[in-house]
């Protein structure tokens, strides 16, 4: 560090921010009244914009401008802001550089319920955009705009459309992502074998490719002997136009900066400290926008560095001359870059591809000949479709290649390690192992280069014999403590305690979904939404892989409404594919004839999973749960679903719980006599004024009242009706829409409530 003076402030600035923006501090750098708007924001405050578009993204049906220089009218108050996105009706024609203004919704990106969820609003403010602007209407709007901004955004569509022209779709949309950073044509199959082989940077525009491209373009102009300043300097504006072309990340933009520090040290004749300038490109990013410390592009991308520049080098050595040699020698930097990433990668994705490591030997070096290839296959096509098919043919075969690469991985019982999302001091004992392995081998290599001078300068001969003997002791006695501390290191990361119940309300917004589980056997009880799409794919699945689950041994359907069932049916089309195990679908007796029984079936049997149907007075029991159906009867039949929902008799040890479906009150009164007092009621019909009747709840007497629904439902849900008899009955109400998941956990036979959404919030019986 005092040698290396900007490591120091990058080290400062980061641990400054980031612990700014823990303690609620971000209105340094957001302004002061961010506080109050973020409050209106989530109210849905009318507000009016002023601003200049920067970014027009067109959908099927809608247009999203990303507004630059933006100012804010709530209730007469005027508010600095960095950016909006806004959306506006199709049709409307909007040019980069106008000055427009528009009054709509105030709205704040998407907030998490759940451990593993997308955080949407860290990832638009890691790009300055603080608000969404909803519902919008046009007010007035500039005649003038940039006609190079324009002409970028046109030549970037232009670029795609010939693409699609001249490969197919899948090929087209991966050379997309990778040469002009538009992802929207990678289809979510090719994302998945992407991740399961390790390979998903090489789809982005990272470091990587602006490296390449950058020592590209310079090397090119060399060969024609173009002088070293004026190469330099055009390779710099080279990168910079493409990085305002594709609209750069924080991975892109720290390559850039570092390749302008390289050609400057090569341009001065000085030399080139990669921590240095690492450190540089973090300040200036931090400086821009302090948010960016928070984006996992932004870790990973310094982390990656970090450890191939700085973690590597420490630990090189000369291998032998045979086969072992030449493998330890190409494996040892990508096992330092997989153990230098893991916890930034575990913490944003929660699992992470073991077969990468072997896979990027292969995928890298083939890199640039897939740039090459795409490039030259848009330059030639932009004349000739045909020639411009042919020139695309190398990067059509490599991409197919890759695709090959996720498909193998997909089938490989262990190519992906999902031990979940790790806590924040997990990550940091993790490092903090790490930094000692790293201290010892530093000392190590500075210790045995010291011996080596003092040898020479005594004119020792070095006797062969005992020497070599005692350093090969010793050279196995360090690499066994270093593989202990690495499996200390994986261990931290990577064990989960399975003893003990838990049962997570997961928050799916209207609708319905619950893990249940204690000592590592764990069921699902329904997985739906009416107002989350794909909730199986983008909610249940993410949180699953959150807790480090791969498998669930039960799935139970309490009724075959959409709000209960089509996350199960996403699960059951991911078990098909591998990602996730799937023991039992239990549903009730009735629907072994009905239409969605007998497709649900069918995706359990295509995943490998048995059906069972279920009627009261049958018991399921794993390890020390015990499940018992009191609802429905035998060979009952219903006009709604909901009168036939399966409720569930929980009991783990002392602990003792009922899980309703969508039961209204008036089949609630078939339960009396089977209902005891319980610790926790998972309330029937997301809290509807129609269930929990004051009968019903006399009967099961729950401590703990827990209702799923969405924040401001169509429905009113939960009932005013319903939330007052709840709270007659004494009971502790927990809810997904303002708490967000809901989590039970056992402590030495008392029940322990705590919610996403507010952590400080704890309960114990």
């Amino acid at each position: 560090m005092k040698n290396r003076p900007m490591c120091l402030l990058a080290t400062v600035l980061v641990l400054a921010v980031f612990l700014a923006g823990r303690w609620g501090l971000s209105w340094i750098w957001r302004g002061p009244g961010s506080a109050r708007l973020e409050q209106m924001a989530r109210d849905g405050t009318p507000a009016a914009a002023w601003g200049i578009v920067e970014k027009r993204e067109e959908k099927t049906y809608t247009t999203y401008l990303t507004i630059k220089n933006a100012s804010l009218t709530v209730q007469s108050v005027k508010y600095p802001v960095r950016k909006l996105k806004c959306e506006v009706e199709a049709g409307e024609s909007y040019e980069p550089g106008q000055a427009v203004c528009l009054q709509g919704t105030l709205a704040l990106p998407e907030e998490p319920g759940n451990p593993g969820e997308f955080h949407r609003l860290r990832y638009e403010r890691a790009r300055k955009i603080d608000y969404y602007l909803e519902d919008t209407s046009l007010l007035e709007k500039g005649e003038e705009y940039s006609p190079f901004r324009k002409m970028l955004a046109q030549t970037r569509e232009s670029c795609l459309g010939l693409l699609r022209r001249i490969l197919p779709r899948r090929e087209a949309g991966i050379l997309g992502a990778m040469l002009l950073g538009d992802k929207s044509g990678v289809e979510q199959e090719v994302k998945d074998w992407y991740q399961y082989a390790g390979i998903s940077h090489v789809m982005a525009i990272s470091g990587l490719h602006i490296t390449l491209l950058g020592m590209g373009i310079w090397k090119l102009l060399g060969f024609f002997r173009i002088p070293m300043v004026p190469s330099a300097l055009a390779s710099i504006l080279a990168l910079a136009l493409y990085g305002i072309w594709i609209g750069s990340g924080a991975s892109a933009l720290r390559a850039i900066l570092m390749f302008t520090v390289l050609m400057g040290a090569r341009v001065t004749g000085r030399s080139y400290d990669l921590l240095s300038s690492l450190s540089l490109a973090a300040v200036l990013l931090l400086l821009d926008n302090p948010d960016v410390v928070y984006d996992s592009g932004f870790q990973l991308s310094f982390t990656a560095v970090l450890g191939v520049g700085a973690v590597a080098p420490v630990f090189q050595k000369k291998e032998g001359k045979g086969l072992m040699g030449r493998i330890c020698k190409a494996l040892r930097p990508g096992v330092i870059l997989w153990l230098t990433t893991l916890p930034v990668v575990l913490a944003a994705f929660s699992q992470v591809s073991l077969a990468g490591i072997f896979w990027n030997l292969l995928v890298i070096p083939l890199v640039p000949a897939i740039l090459v290839s795409g490039i030259a296959a848009m330059a030639v096509g932009a004349f000739h479709v045909g020639a411009g098919s042919v020139a695309g043919i190398p990067a059509w075969a490599l991409l197919k290649l890759y695709e090959f690469t996720g498909q193998v991985t997909e089938k490989m019982p262990a190519g992906m390690w999902t031990p979940g999302q790790p806590q924040w001091w997990r990550i940091l004992l993790y490092y903090l192992l790490g930094g000692i392995l790293l201290a010892e081998a530093v000392y190590r290599k500075r210790k045995e280069r010291q011996e080596k001078i003092q040898i020479k300068l005594q004119n020792k001969p070095q006797e062969k014999g005992g020497e070599t003997g005692g350093a090969s002791y010793r050279g196995r006695g360090r690499t066994l403590w270093r593989a202990a501390a690495v499996f200390l290191m994986l261990l931290t990361m990577g064990f989960r305690p399975r003893w003990g119940m838990q049962i997570t309300m997961i928050d799916v917004g209207q609708g319905d979904a619950i893990l249940a589980g204690a000592d590592g056997v764990w069921s699902l009880v329904d997985g739906g939404s009416s107002s989350r799409s794909q909730v199986g794919t983008y909610v249940i699945w993410p949180y699953l892989k959150s807790q480090g689950i791969t498998r669930l041994d039960a799935v139970f359907v309490t009724h075959p409404d959409a709000d209960h069932i089509n996350g199960i049916e996403e699960l059951l089309v991911l078990a098909d594919g591998g990602g996730l195990r799937i023991g039992r679908l239990f549903l009730p007796e009735w629907m072994q004839k009905d239409e969605d029984g007998l497709r649900l079936c069918a995706l359990a049997r295509q995943a490998g999973a048995s059906c069972t149907f279920l009627k009261r007075g049958d018991q399921i029991r794993q390890g020390k749960i015990r499940m018992t159906v009191l609802h429905p009867q035998a060979k009952e039949r219903w006009e709604d679903p909901n009168s036939g929902s399966l409720v569930l008799s929980w009991e783990y040890e002392e602990i003792r719980g009922l899980f309703m479906g969508d039961l209204p009150s008036e089949e609630e009164k078939k339960l009396l006599a089977l209902v005891e007092p319980c610790d926790f009621l998972k309330v029937g019909h997301h809290g509807s004024s129609g269930s929990s009747s004051e009968e019903f709840l006399a009967g099961a007497d729950p401590e703990a009242a827990l209702i799923s629904c969405g924040l401001d439902n169509r429905y009113g849900h939960p009932g005013w009706e319903a939330v007052k008899r709840l709270e007659a009955q004494g009971c502790a109400l927990f809810r997904t829409d303002t708490m967000g998941a809901v989590t039970l956990t056992a402590r030495k036979g008392k029940l322990c409530v705590s919610c996403f959404r507010a952590p400080g919030l704890r309960r114990m019986w």
